[in-house]
């Protein structure tokens, strides 16, 4: 069973923000970033706020790292 929670646009400007400055920022502490993750986390934001079919959705649903949190 997919159950949607909703992202407003606030939130997904946040993360789109948050990946950005991490891009520039985390290297320069010695770390880097899991883009995997990230993009599936972007993709899954931007599916629930353009309200698509999620029959349409074949992606990972949830996030392997939702689930362990």
């Amino acid at each position: 069973m997919i159950v949607f929670i909703f992202m407003k646009k606030s939130e997904l400007i946040q993360m789109l923000h948050q990946n950005e400055n991490d891009y520039h920022e985390l290297p320069m502490y010695g770390l880097m970033s899991d883009w995997y993750l990230r993009y599936w986390h972007l993709h899954i934001a931007l599916y629930q706020y353009l309200e698509l079919d999620k029959e349409d959705y074949f992606g990972p649903w949830p996030l392997k790292c939702d689930e362990e949190l």
